[in-house]
């Protein structure tokens, strides 16, 4: 282990009083800001952490109390990382028995989610250099930019047209090689089929290597999802698809291979015919239900998404006579959850929704869940 305090980013700059007294920034690492401040020999040892007040805000920082030098961590611009004091106290914590991290101090790390980007990526990109961080830690990251992406991916391949999104290296601390190959992909179907096969292969290549535990089991199911339409948009996808998809059914984070019993994921499969482009609003879909759905619904339960006036009729047929009462909503926050009716020997349920596309999935909720 290693406590010595040093910086977490590649940059830092001295700080200084002006002539009229205010606090001023020196320049990046000394005038060669091609050096990575990590590695910098000045910071061995002696330094301590702290949260530099910078007009009405803290900004992360270093001083060497020997000497009252300090520094100021920079981001990828030449700013300074702004942080909380709270979100200091926990990095100095950490760094007092560094790379090491226990349970109860991943456990604390979710505070750093209302953090600024910058603080969290340098500390994660440095704690997965030089450490081996729970797989929990990660879900600090900004997913939601890996999220907004798939669902416009996805949207290209259904004919539509989805969000324009960067997700940059912001995701790197925990996954290397899937923001850039989707990014591609985005870019293939917007303006560049030539580039299709490439890009999509690199990404469902590259999703057989990550270590999909880091990824938050929500993010884990879009990808799923996209992966199985891309195998079935294109032949010479199928098995790279059925690979990647393997991988990312693997276990969550911490915790078992599928989300508890007491709810369950569905992602919709849009339905078409070989040899057709895809409806810009597709009507019909069918769910694919997980293993442990199955388990409590029968093994034979087939699920379907179809537009009616208002909404969308959800209908779960083949179930289980003994199969439980449940509810369903579209998982998003403020989403209605809507319970089932028995229609004979299926379950039916009608979900307000007035977007031209279909949901990407459904959450289903059984009686025993906690929540």
């Amino acid at each position: 282990m290693n406590a010595v305090h040093r910086p977490l980013s590649a940059w830092v700059a001295q700080l200084h009083a002006d002539p009229s007294g205010r606090l001023a920034l020196g320049s990046v690492n000394d005038g060669d800001d091609r050096a990575d401040a990590r590695l910098l020999a000045d910071f061995a040892e002696d330094w301590r952490r702290t949260a530099v007040q910078w007009g009405d805000r803290h900004v992360l920082g270093l001083v060497h109390p020997a000497t009252n030098v300090a520094v100021v961590e920079l981001d990828d611009f030449g700013a300074p990382i702004v942080v909380s004091t709270a979100a200091a106290a926990l990095i100095d914590r950490a760094e007092r028995d560094w790379p090491a991290v226990d349970d109860a101090l991943a456990l604390e790390f979710q505070a750093l989610a209302e953090e600024p980007l910058p603080l969290r990526y340098w500390l994660l990109e440095r704690l997965d250099a030089e450490g081996a961080p729970p797989d929990t830690v990660f879900s600090v990251l900004p997913w939601e930019l890996l999220d907004r992406a798939v669902a416009a991916v996805r949207a290209a391949l259904d004919g539509g047209v989805g969000d324009l999104v960067e997700i940059r290296h912001w995701l790197t601390p925990a996954v290397r090689g899937v923001s850039g190959p989707l990014e591609q992909l985005d870019e293939a179907l917007r303006t560049r089929p030539d580039l299709f096969i490439v890009a999509a292969s690199a990404l469902l290549r590259n999703l057989t290597a990550v270590p999909v535990t880091r990824i938050p089991w929500s993010s884990r199911e879009r990808l799923r999802g996209l992966v199985v339409m891309l195998g079935r948009v294109d032949v010479r996808l199928t098995h790279l698809a059925d690979e990647a998809d393997a991988v990312l059914a693997g276990p969550a984070a911490g915790g078992p291979a599928e989300p508890p019993a007491a709810w369950f994921g569905a992602e919709l499969v849009s339905v078409g015919y070989k040899g057709t482009p895809a409806p810009a609003t597709p009507g019909v879909a069918t769910l694919a239900l997980t293993a442990s759905a199955a388990a409590r619904l029968g093994p034979g339960v087939r699920g379907t998404v179809s537009r009616a006036a208002g909404g969308l009729v959800v209908t779960l047929a083949r179930l289980d006579p003994a199969a439980p009462a449940m509810t369903v909503s579209t998982g998003e926050p403020g989403a209605p959850v809507v319970p089932f009716t028995r229609r004979g020997a299926a379950l039916m349920a009608i979900l307000p929704w007035d977007r031209p596309e279909l949901p990407a999935r459904l959450v289903f909720h059984l009686p025993d869940d906690p929540s």
